[in-house]
């Protein structure tokens, strides 16, 4: 499964030694980056990752992986130890942190109160990041774009939503008329943000794992750079794959208000009207990623997130703050019964 040159590389960084060594491959969610969990006799596992053969940059994102992880852990960030790696061909290795993460918890969990407590801890962590992780980032380890600007918004969180899920995934051949010009709006706005903080990208509950020690760390971080932190925040409370009820997202945006007050950076007077173009921002771009992943890289495994998503951008475009968007408001009420004539998705999980 390794090739001898891997082999020969652990050997040398005392991670294969001569007793038998079991490599177990492991699923990378939407990543197409391969990654192994090295087993040997007296060690504790580990988890190696090479990079993307499908991705022509891959050499790049694995600097950036190695750059930004040494570097979030220099701040204290809570991210897996990086053990060992060889920069030239992209191999990392990196601290088992185990299969638990927060959306599984979540399930799992005893009460509310727990959930509530670990998602504090994920909001610290995320203050973290942003504000601790933005101190001495330099903008070349971004191996994708430096800067989440309003053209990435437009062009590959808006136009990936239209090309991946709503032609792609729903079968649509056609934009009904005035979204575009919405879609303009709504990049022009959320892009008016104060972008002086360090932005994961995707800060949801399957990129924060529970450690065997019951503490949660981040992962998936070889994407972050300069940006604005209401769409990390909107990206935790919105996520698909948890839906934590209104009352709690709630709660947990007041929490991040006054711990980010307490760390000398308050939010604005307007972060609400901040989050929620960002918000939205956000919920485009994960459904176009689940068209992606589910259509081109058959990922089938995330249709069951679909329905979650599609509730989310719906009860966004109720918020009085997304009140100027009505045409797609009108295209996400359409959403439901487009899936559902699919015979993909079944009614009851739906809208």
């Amino acid at each position: 499964m390794l090739s001898p040159a891997i082999i020969r590389f652990l050997k040398d960084q005392g991670l294969w030694g001569p007793e038998a060594c079991t490599c177990q491959g492991l699923r990378g969610d939407g990543s197409g980056r391969p990654f192994f969990r090295l087993l040997a006799h007296g060690r504790p596992p580990v988890v190696l990752v090479l990079p993307d053969p499908d991705q022509p940059r891959g050499l790049a994102e694995a600097a950036a992986s190695l750059a930004i992880g040494r570097h979030l852990a220099a701040a204290g960030v809570p991210v897996p130890r990086i053990l060992a790696a060889e920069p030239p061909a992209g191999w990392i290795v990196f601290q088992d942190l185990g299969d638990r993460h927060l959306a599984t918890a979540v399930a799992q969990a005893s009460s509310r109160d727990q959930v509530l407590g670990w998602y504090r801890s994920a909001v610290e962590i995320l203050l973290a990041l942003q504000i601790d992780g933005w101190a001495g980032f330099d903008p070349a380890w971004s191996w994708d774009t430096p800067l989440f600007d309003r053209d990435l918004m437009r062009r590959r969180e808006a136009d990936y939503f239209l090309e991946r899920f709503w032609q792609g995934y729903l079968g649509q051949p056609t934009v009904p008329d005035g979204v575009a010009g919405e879609l303009d709006r709504l990049a022009d706005r959320a892009s008016e943000a104060s972008t002086d903080f360090l932005v994961h990208r995707d800060f949801q509950s399957r990129n924060l794992m529970l450690t065997p020690e019951g503490a949660l760390a981040v992962i998936d971080f070889q994407g972050a750079r300069q940006g604005p932190r209401a769409y990390d925040l909107a990206s935790l409370l919105l996520d698909p794959y948890v839906e934590l009820p209104v009352a709690e997202q709630e709660e947990l945006l007041d929490f991040y208000g006054l711990r980010a007050a307490a760390r000398g950076r308050p939010v604005p007077p307007d972060f609400r009207v901040e989050l929620s173009h960002l918000a939205l921002q956000r919920n485009l771009q994960i459904l176009g990623a689940f068209g992606f992943l589910v259509k081109v890289r058959g990922k089938g495994f995330f249709k069951a997130s679909i329905p979650g998503a599609v509730r989310s951008l719906n009860r966004l475009l109720t918020w009085p703050e997304l009140s100027a968007f009505p045409r797609l408001r009108g295209l996400a009420e359409e959403i439901p019964a487009l899936l559902a004539s699919a015979g993909t998705h079944p009614e009851g999980e739906l809208p």
